[in-house]
């Protein structure tokens, strides 16, 4: 099935609660036409001393350099001695000195201990001078220090994907890039993110994670969209902050002014064009707090030669799924594939799929990855035409629980793994 194990529209590994899945192939993998590709994907980095690729801090993603509380919390004389000690790392650091980098930031660490900052900085260190087990040590113990300040962990989450990629561990550095970019937006985690072999932003699965803001406005998200992607030039990156204006058009549903109760202020899906060959559709969803996106929740290839794929749904709803508080939103996503071979279609799959989303008592926006509902496909055989199709059904269950059923004899492989009864806690 096309639509769930492709990198365009539901290409993700499948995330899980407490690890991932990878897609599986097809037993009958459909041929697909080259397309140009804009630009090559970067080669691989050395695993053992990976070189600077941005200008020194604070725009290093690797650095947060608001005091972390732990620091704050520290008398004059020894936050004097830590500053001292970290600044010294990093200006060893600078000089390609990451040994004796990593020793400043221990030293900085015996006066401020399990400072979650340091210890980020000391793993980076760590991991330019090849000592990746101190580097994943140190950033995992910083990365538990870190929850609850947004912008640090971010950082550490960016530091430990690049670890990950040195271990050569490609899907924990996929889950720690993806949460990097949902906490903090970034072209470099986004880089090395789609860098990876299965490269996505897209989640499949059950698993809740929070949305990308919040933003002030939908021109907000899509200037960040076009930075992230290294787009200078405006007139390049296109941007259709209502996707029923655009390609979109009549596949949008979503409630009109007026329609939308609390917590929700608006719902909508916008559209992004990053270059000739692709558009993107991301939904967002507004609340007090601004606007919050969940992205690439379809991904389509344009302009290929004899094959087609499009949105026919795109639909955003208000529906109460747990019961005693807020409503949540449900999203229904469904694209169909078709190919065709002079003039006459060979083969067509309609895929459909849903993401949960609620917002927590912490005012956050959270949805689950996508969960698929449906799948119909047709392929041309020398008897006619073959055609496949199954349904998953979703209920909750009377203590708030997501029950996904099925026959699992009909379903490929990702989608299988996923029957059973998985938690739905939007906090």
């Amino acid at each position: 099935m096309r639509g769930l194990c492709g990198v365009a529209l539901l290409g993700a590994l499948l995330l899980a609660e407490g690890g991932g899945l990878g897609c599986e192939a097809e037993s009958r993998p459909r041929p697909r036409p080259a397309r140009p590709e804009p630009e090559a994907k970067p080669a691989p980095e050395p695993a053992a001393r990976p070189e600077p690729e941005l200008p020194p801090e604070p725009t290093d993603p690797s650095i947060e350099d608001t005091p972390s509380k732990s620091v704050e919390a520290l008398s004059p004389t020894e936050r004097r001695a830590h500053l001292n000690a970290v600044a010294e790392g990093r200006r060893l650091h600078r000089d390609g000195d990451y040994l004796a980098a990593f020793h400043a930031f221990a030293r900085a660490l015996k006066v401020a201990p399990g400072d979650p900052r340091t210890l980020s900085e000391q793993g980076w260190a760590a991991l330019f001078a090849g000592r990746l087990d101190e580097a994943q040590r140190a950033l995992e113990e910083a990365e538990r220090g870190a929850r609850g300040q947004r912008r640090l962990h971010a950082s550490i989450l960016y530091n430990l994907g690049r670890v990950a990629e040195a271990q050569s561990r490609p899907k924990d550095a996929l889950l720690a890039y993806q949460e990097s970019l949902r906490l903090r937006p970034h072209p470099a985690a986004y880089r090395h993110l789609m860098g990876l072999p299965d490269g996505t932003r897209y989640v499949f699965g059950p698993s809740i994670q929070r949305l990308q803001g919040p933003y002030d406005s939908v021109a907000s998200f899509c200037a960040q969209e076009r930075r992230m992607l290294g787009e200078e030039d405006e007139a390049a990156f296109g941007c259709v902050p209502d996707a029923a204006k655009g390609i979109g058009g009549k596949a949008v549903q979503v409630p009109g002014r007026g329609r939308v109760s609390a917590p929700w202020k608006a719902l909508r899906f916008i559209e992004t064009r990053p270059d000739p060959y692709a558009v993107r559709f991301h939904a967002a969803l507004r609340t007090a707090e601004g606007w919050w996106v969940l992205p690439d929740v379809a991904s389509l290839a344009r302009d290929l030669p004899e094959t087609q794929e499009r949105a026919t749904r795109l639909s955003a709803a208000i529906e109460e799924l747990v019961g005693g508080g807020d409503a949540e939103v449900v999203l229904e996503i469904e694209t169909r594939w078709s190919e065709e071979e002079a003039g006459v279609e060979q083969g067509a799959e309609i895929d459909r799929v849903e993401f949960l989303c609620g917002l927590g008592a912490s005012g956050v926006v959270r949805c689950t990855g996508a969960l698929p509902r449906a799948s119909e496909s047709q392929r041309s055989t020398s008897e006619g035409m073959d055609t496949t199709r199954w349904t998953v059904e979703r209920r909750i269950d009377a203590e708030g629980r997501l029950v996904l059923s099925g026959d699992a004899k009909v379903l490929n492989e990702p989608t299988a793994a996923l029957l059973g009864t998985h938690p739905l806690v939007f906090e």
